[in-house]
């Protein structure tokens, strides 16, 4: 299976929409980190489904989608992900919050936004990195879509489990 990762829009529908459009094959979910809620609305995603976030920059989102929180955890082909933009864990200044939560909450893969810099990194519980990680966290930070360079994440899921994190840009 395959996912986009978007985040930080910032009010550019059409780069979201173009790069959902240049996808080799349809995605099988997009996951929206925050920062531009309202674009989601004038994109057509041809039933794929999305699963998004608020960013701070969201203030009305309430109006467009109720069930977009500050932070949630889907399971997506066994595994757990965290789902949140990051503005409320600091992580322009350090990501040691964020990672310990994730690692508390059992999460396998965890998806952040704000900083607009696209970042990935595989920690696993042997280098000691996070305290209390019991086992492999992937992260990723797609950067931003409304940034000067617009990039996005991809998360490919294989049959036998394998988790590939890429980024690409526009």
């Amino acid at each position: 299976m395959e996912f986009l990762v978007l985040s930080d829009s910032h009010g550019n529908p059409e780069r979201l929409t173009d790069i959902y459009k240049r996808q080799i094959k349809k995605p099988d979910g997009i996951f929206f980190l925050g920062d531009g809620l309202r674009d989601l609305d004038l994109c057509d995603f041809s039933d794929t489904p999305v699963y998004c976030v608020r960013g701070n920059c969201d203030f009305f989102s309430f109006d467009i989608d109720r069930e977009a929180k500050d932070e949630r955890i889907e399971e997506v082909c066994g595994y757990k992900v965290m789902l949140t933009h990051g503005h409320l864990y600091g992580v322009k200044h350090s990501l040691g919050k964020i990672l310990h939560s994730a690692a508390q909450k059992g999460a396998d893969i965890l998806l952040f936004g704000h900083t607009h810099i696209p970042y990935e990194h595989v920690y696993t519980p042997e280098r000691g990195e996070i305290a209390g990680l019991q086992k492999t966290l992937y992260v990723m930070n797609p950067g931003a879509v409304g940034g000067y360079v617009c990039s996005f994440g991809c998360i490919g899921i294989s049959d036998g489990g394998k988790i590939l994190l890429s980024h690409g840009a526009l």
